[in-house]
């Protein structure tokens, strides 16, 4: 393995995959791409097996060898047919993207989150050329409605007896009533400062349990949460053995300490909140940890995985809180992420997702035709994680996907699916749902019916357009036109058949029979060819009249003074379109 600054490969040169900003590339040993997954676009060269494939631009066979394999079908589709891709399933974080000016180009990436009620806070450290010994801190206030953040009351803290001005870390802080704590060191001693929500400095204690001297690197780094009324502050011993210890908030004095279990936690801890948050009662201790979780305890420090969810798609988040009955992370580059409720989501993969399409015609809200589902796709749902369906290329005529889910254990049925609370967006192949109800299952099952009216077919052309085919049954050769209702024009259009006729009449006399010719065969009265059959009855003559595009009357004419009984057989041959 060479990394070669932002550049991941496996080699140097020769047979190798090559990671960097611009995407993922497989090269032969040749040093040709063969594979390319890149945001701009991908390339594949080689053998490829698809389930399903879609094609959103232009598609070429150059081979002789193309072929539908034995007991393939090939449909041309008319109208919006179902869609024939499963969903692409992914989860996701609502989030609040936020930009500051910061003071200096070295500033650190911003460090734990309160809130206060009306804003969330955060720090940053810049090390300010000190080689990380001493540190300027920054209040950091973010207004969640406008996402604006900005410096307030300059750098932290602003001095006292006995703590420099100068600090050299910051681990997190949270918020009590109208009062900040900031979690941090100078030089190897741990220090609460607290500073008011103009970002005044007001008093500070000691973190006496920090773990750092010049003979004792700090292992794990501590995170700072609160309880409604004392600071909490947890931190993993050297052993990896998670500690909570509670601290008066006015005085520092410390008035609980416990281990929580089990042990092997194993990681800094990013932020810790202490509270019933959407569990339904109780009191519960939630940390951030450096393992891309937020674990969850009971009061008495015994671990709940059930309770335990992962940051945003294995980010690297700091601080916690729980406001508007939502969980929330900060993303050191400058976003706070939003989790789904407790209900959303169980962490199991025996989760099935599908999708039909759908188009509200006269934008009342409700939707006016739909198809049925297409192929299913299993997938796991994340803990308090969202999901974003991805569906295909919407068909003209389709306003937008309606997702369904189901949860089984083996392969679902339609009858199994339900379609919980979703959003769209209209005109794109993609559906939110962002909260589960806990009664999701008591809803319909899809529909088993595609109420789509026609549309615009689909089309296979020779490129002089001479041969066309088109998905309604329409289309043409030449001069010969299909109609969509199984009629032909552009060529003489024939019926042929042949009909007795009995004779007993006196000379002169004639003798009828009405002729129906096929059902649909012509659209304007064909022209009637009769022939005699046989030598007898030579003298009676065949004709044709009251011709419509249904039925001719078949008559015999004698001429001569004789008459006779017997029966005739006339062949007849109507032609049409001429």
């Amino acid at each position: 393995m060479v990394i070669t600054g932002p550049t991941i490969q496996s080699a140097r040169t020769g047979q190798r995959w090559v990671g960097d900003a611009s995407g993922i590339r497989i090269f032969n040993a040749d040093n040709e791409v063969r594979t390319q997954l890149s945001p701009d676009g991908s390339a594949f060269k080689g053998e490829v097996e698809a389930d399903t494939l879609v094609v959103n631009g232009g598609s070429e066979l150059r081979s002789t060898e193309n072929k539908l394999a034995q007991g393939a079908k090939l449909t041309l589709e008319a109208g919006v047919t179902d869609p024939t891709a499963p969903p692409t399933v992914q989860p996701y974080w609502d989030s609040l993207e936020f930009e500051i000016s910061r003071p200096y180009t070295n500033v650190d990436g911003l460090v734990g989150l309160a809130y206060d009620g009306t804003h969330y806070w955060s720090a940053h450290k810049d090390d300010h050329g000190t080689g990380g010994r001493m540190a300027r801190i920054f209040a950091v206030r973010i207004d969640p409605q406008t996402g604006v953040g900005e410096y307030v009351g300059g750098q932290l803290p602003t001095g006292k007896p006995r703590v420099a001005p100068w600090s050299s870390e910051v681990f997190g802080v949270t918020c009590i009533g109208s009062e900040l704590f900031w979690l941090g060191r100078s030089y190897y001693d741990g220090v609460v400062w607290v500073t008011d929500l103009a970002g005044e400095f007001k008093r500070a204690f000691a973190y006496p349990e920090l773990g750092y001297s010049a003979t004792n690197p700090l292992k794990y780094k501590p995170g700072i949460g609160n309880n409604g009324t004392d600071v909490i502050i947890a931190q993993c011993a050297d052993d990896g053995t998670l500690v909570t210890r509670t601290y008066n908030k006015t005085t520092g004095v410390r008035t609980i300490v416990r281990d929580m279990s089990p042990v092997g936690f194993n990681s800094d801890v990013l932020g810790v909140y202490v509270g019933a948050a959407d569990w339904g009662g109780g009191t519960f201790i939630t940390v951030a940890g450096s393992t891309r979780k937020l674990l969850t305890y009971s009061s008495a420090g015994v671990y709940d995985a059930s309770k335990t969810f992962p940051m945003p798609d294995g980010s690297q988040d700091t601080g916690v809180v729980f406001q508007g009955g939502k969980f929330r992370t900060l993303n050191a580059s400058g976003v706070i992420h939003e989790y789904a409720d407790n209900n959303t989501g169980d962490a199991s993969g025996d989760w099935w997702a599908t999708y039909r399409w759908s188009v509200d015609a006269d934008d009342d809200g409700f939707n006016d035709y739909t198809s049925r589902i297409g192929p299913v796709k299993k997938f796991t749902w994340p803990l308090r994680a969202k999901l974003r369906f991805m569906g295909a290329p919407l068909p003209d005529g389709v306003g937008y996907i309606t997702p369904s889910i189901a949860k089984k254990a083996t392969s679902p049925v339609r009858t199994d699916f339900r379609t919980p609370i979703f959003s769209v967006h209209a005109g794109e192949s993609i559906a939110l749902i962002s909260i589960l109800p806990t009664n999701w299952q008591s809803g319909a099952a899809p529909g088993d019916s595609n109420d789509f009216p026609d549309a615009e077919p689909s089309t296979l052309v020779s490129a002089s357009s001479t041969f066309q085919v088109n998905g309604d049954g329409s289309g043409h050769w030449g001069p010969l036109t299909f109609n969509a209702d199984g009629t032909m024009t552009g060529v003489p259009m024939q019926a042929t058949g042949s009909t007795t006729i009995g004779v007993s009449a006196a000379a002169g006399n004639t003798a009828n029979v009405t002729v129906t010719l096929p059902w649909g065969a012509f659209t304007t009265p064909p022209r009637i060819f009769l022939t005699k059959q046989g030598d007898t009855l030579a003298k009676y003559n065949p004709y044709a009249k009251s011709i419509t595009t249904t039925s001719f009357t078949l008559g015999l004419y004698s001429g001569d003074s004789s008459s006779t009984t017997n029966s005739v057989s006339v062949a007849w041959h109507a032609i049409g379109g001429v």
